[in-house]
Parts: structure tokens; C-alpha cells; sequence
């Protein structure tokens, strides 16, 4: 009712336009909180985007993994935020200057958040192929035998260095 939306009279007559179309008490949260409910939702995933490309550019497979659950659960929170907000674009643009700019702020950081993850996992992605090598390498030489080992680096045309020929290096 009324009582909720007290604060907000820059547009009763829209407000209960709304109120009509929307299940009630939905639309009823001022547009104020909206905003800064969105700001702080950017904030986040923003914040949550910049780990994630951090821990794909230090290879913490394990960090990176840990991150996806929030990831898609902020994600997901914010599509829904989005599309509320989209609803009520008048209401956004007859808000004080300031918070069209705080919100402006906060969607270009995640603007920029999402672009360098982007790139970030698009280059994990393309070194993939020898980062999952690396790892199958590892773990290969890990679980191996000594003898298998050995048998393995014996091939002088693979490792010269240990084949005994010590002026192949001077």
C-alpha cells in the first residue's frame, strides 16, 4: 500500500500504474533501494569477475573452481535485478544526478570486469591444449615407476643433456 511507498512520491500516479500490472507489494521497494541493491549487486559480481580472471592468470584451477557456484548465482541474481529495473526506466531517470551516476559507475566497472574475463578466459581457453598437458605430464611422471620413468627419458634423440654426450652443452 501506500505506507510503502511514502518516501517515493516523485510519481504516484505511475506507481500504482505499475502496481495494477505487477503482482502487489513487487513494485512497491522504492526505486532508490532498487538502485543501490543493483549498485551493490555489480559491485560484487564485479568483484567476484576480477578473482575468477585473476585465478585463471595464476592457473589456481582449484580458486577458480570454487568461485563458479557464486558466480552463477550472482549472475543469475543480477539478470533479474536487470530486468526489473528495465521496467522502470522512468522512475530511474527522474532520480537524483548522483545516483544515475553511482549507477553508471557501477555498470561500467562490471563492463570492464566482464571484458577482461573475457579476454582472460578466451586466452585460457586457447592455452587449454598445453595447460592440460602440462597437468597430464605432471600427473604422468607422478604416478610413474622409476623404471617406466627411466625407460621413458632414455631416447638420446629426445633429451641429449642425458644421454652422456656433455659437449653437446660446452
Amino acid at each position: 500500500g501506500p505506507t510503502m511507498t511514502d518516501t517515493d512520491t516523485t510519481q504516484p500516479d505511475g506507481q500504482t500504474d505499475n502496481q495494477s500490472k505487477r503482482p502487489a507489494g513487487r513494485q512497491s521497494v522504492p526505486i532508490e533501494q532498487r538502485i543501490d541493491d543493483a549498485i551493490i549487486l555489480m559491485e560484487d559480481l564485479a568483484d567476484l569477475l576480477d578473482e575468477e580472471t585473476d585465478a585463471i592468470h595464476q592457473h589456481d584451477f582449484q580458486r577458480f573452481t570454487e568461485l563458479q557456484a557464486d558466480k552463477v548465482d550472482l549472475a543469475t541474481e543480477y539478470q533479474s535485478l536487470v530486468g526489473r529495473l528495465q521496467k522502470r526506466q522512468t522512475e530511474i531517470k527522474q532520480l537524483p544526478e548522483e545516483m544515475q551516476q553511482a549507477l553508471r559507475a557501477a555498470a561500467q566497472r562490471l563492463d570492464v570486469s566482464m571484458e577482461d574475463n573475457d579476454r582472460q578466459v578466451d586466452t585460457a581457453r586457447r592455452g587449454t591444449r598445453s595447460i592440460i598437458d602440462t597437468i597430464i605430464e605432471a600427473a604422468r611422471k607422478a604416478v610413474a615407476t622409476s623404471d617406466a620413468y627411466t625407460e621413458e627419458a632414455t631416447p638420446p634423440e629426445k633429451n641429449p643433456k642425458n644421454s652422456g654426450a656433455v659437449s653437446i652443452d660446452e
